[in-house]
């Protein structure tokens, strides 16, 4: 019996992904059927805010195709009526940017909680728990500042930034992920920093996790680093004071490799980082990201569930 339901959860969770990913560019009614009212909303609620920052950017969403995975069935009980599905759900949209089509990736990892209806053998999504571009990682961002004493190890020369080399990076590691580093729960912090790396932004070594940028590889579970390299908001406040980026005021003047930073309730607590690689026909920044691993998303963000009204940005320039 429990083979079948699980059977049964397996096929209504692919059904459910590919009929949401559908519905970012069209309707579908069998949305209506196997999602919660509640699923419903919010995914409205998110389209119409997507919809509408690609209406004033002009551009035209042409498809959406998605590949999907199902992992563990959980079962919450002896019923086998309940159940936790953990998925992977990886969107690619087409649009028409004027005369250019361009494309935009994203990677969904989180956990579908699916019911068997009472007095029928309908299956419904009740609720998702995805991964979060919200969380700030390792605690408090007030208790992470980034103390403005130099680092204990500098260097008196300057290499210039190598803008492809950071886009490379950025673009071969956008999904998986670096081996050779750590990943985690919150990672776009750590995705940005590694981007900044490789394009060849210096570290500043410290002694003091509060200290400096850095990030030492000891192999596996010896690794070690700054707040700065992991935690969103630290990483804001070393771009601040730092000798080799600028904080400027139009996004559309970054380049390649910049970075972007995202405060989404306006209360200067900083929760995410994504870096630039590319822009559109008007010149926005196009960015990729962690977390919820994006590629080529538009900076503003404002299909996130994280976004509010309230939400600001920082812009930072490397100089280098």
């Amino acid at each position: 019996m429990s083979e079948n339901r699980e059977q049964a959860v397996r096929q209504v969770v692919r059904s459910f992904l590919s009929a949401r990913n559908r519905g970012w560019i069209q309707p579908d009614d069998k949305l209506q059927k196997m999602a919660s009212d509640a699923q419903i909303e919010n995914f409205l609620e998110t389209r119409e805010r997507w919809k509408r920052a690609g209406e004033e950017r002009g551009i035209h969403y042409v498809s959406a195709s998605s590949d999907c995975g199902v992992g563990v069935v959980n079962w919450l009980s002896d019923q086998f009526d309940d159940a936790e599905v953990e998925v992977y759900d990886s969107v690619r949209w087409l649009y028409r940017d004027q005369m250019d089509l361009q494309e935009e990736e994203r990677t969904f990892l989180g956990t579908l909680r699916i019911q068997l209806q009472p007095h029928s053998d309908l299956l419904k999504v009740v609720d998702s728990y995805w991964s979060d571009e919200y969380l700030v990682l390792g605690g408090e961002p007030e208790l992470l500042k980034v103390e403005p004493e130099l680092s204990l190890t500098t260097t008196n020369w300057r290499v210039p930034y190598d803008r492809l080399k950071a886009f490379q990076y950025a673009e071969l590691y956008w999904h998986e992920g670096n081996p050779a580093f750590k990943r985690f729960e919150v990672d776009c912090t750590n995705y940005a920093s590694q981007v900044m790396h490789a394009g060849g932004f210096p570290m500043e070594w410290s002694k003091s996790r509060s200290k400096g940028w850095w990030y030492r590889q000891r192999g596996g579970r010896g690794d070690n680093w700054s707040y700065s390299w992991a935690v969103a908001h630290a990483l804001k406040q070393f771009l601040e004071r730092s000798a080799h980026t600028q904080k400027v005021a139009d996004p559309r003047t970054l380049e390649v490799g910049d970075v972007i930073c995202y405060d989404w309730d306006g209360n200067s607590r900083w929760q995410h980082n994504t870096v630039v690689t590319g822009f559109d026909g008007r010149g926005y920044p196009l960015v990729n990201a962690h977390t919820v691993d994006s590629r080529h998303r538009y900076w503003a963000y404002q299909d996130s569930y994280a976004y509010t009204e309230n939400t600001q940005y920082s812009f930072f320039h490397i100089t280098l």
